[in-house]
Protein backbone atom coordinates (compact mmCIF):
# COMPACT_ATOMS: atom_id res chain seq x y z
CA UNK A 1 0.00 0.00 0.00
CA UNK A 2 1.22 3.74 -0.36
CA UNK A 3 2.40 5.52 2.50
CA UNK A 4 -1.01 7.56 2.17
CA UNK A 5 -3.67 5.18 1.87
CA UNK A 6 -1.78 3.53 5.85
CA UNK A 7 -1.92 6.96 7.48
CA UNK A 8 -5.71 7.16 6.57
CA UNK A 9 -6.31 3.84 7.20
CA UNK A 10 -4.57 3.91 10.63
CA UNK A 11 -6.18 6.97 11.51
CA UNK A 12 -9.17 5.65 11.24
CA UNK A 13 -9.02 2.52 12.91
CA UNK A 14 -7.33 5.01 15.79
CA UNK A 15 -10.44 7.00 15.93
CA UNK A 16 -12.76 3.55 15.80
CA UNK A 17 -10.72 2.04 18.85
CA UNK A 18 -10.97 5.61 20.79
CA UNK A 19 -14.71 6.04 20.36
CA UNK A 20 -15.30 2.03 21.53
CA UNK A 21 -13.49 2.59 24.46
CA UNK A 22 -14.98 5.93 25.70
CA UNK A 23 -18.00 4.08 24.72
CA UNK A 24 -18.05 1.06 26.44
CA UNK A 25 -19.07 2.19 29.71
CA UNK A 26 -22.20 3.98 27.75
CA UNK A 27 -23.38 0.30 26.62
CA UNK A 28 -23.18 -1.29 29.86
CA UNK A 29 -25.30 1.05 31.10
CA UNK A 30 -28.10 0.93 28.32
CA UNK A 31 -27.55 -2.81 29.17
CA UNK A 32 -28.31 -2.73 32.72
CA UNK A 33 -31.01 -0.42 33.08
CA UNK A 34 -33.63 -0.81 29.89
CA UNK A 35 -36.72 -0.65 33.06
CA UNK A 36 -35.08 2.81 33.76
CA UNK A 37 -36.00 3.80 30.10
CA UNK A 38 -39.50 1.84 29.71
CA UNK A 39 -40.39 3.94 32.21
CA UNK A 40 -39.50 7.43 31.56
CA UNK A 41 -40.82 6.55 28.03
CA UNK A 42 -43.88 5.50 30.24
CA UNK A 43 -44.20 8.81 32.17
CA UNK A 44 -43.79 10.86 28.45
CA UNK A 45 -46.81 9.15 27.20
CA UNK A 46 -48.52 9.81 30.70
CA UNK A 47 -47.53 13.67 29.96
CA UNK A 48 -48.61 13.99 26.60
CA UNK A 49 -51.53 12.35 27.35
CA UNK A 50 -53.21 14.97 29.36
Amino acid sequence: MENQTVKIVTTILGVVGIILILAGPAFHLVESTPALFAGAIKEFFKKAGK
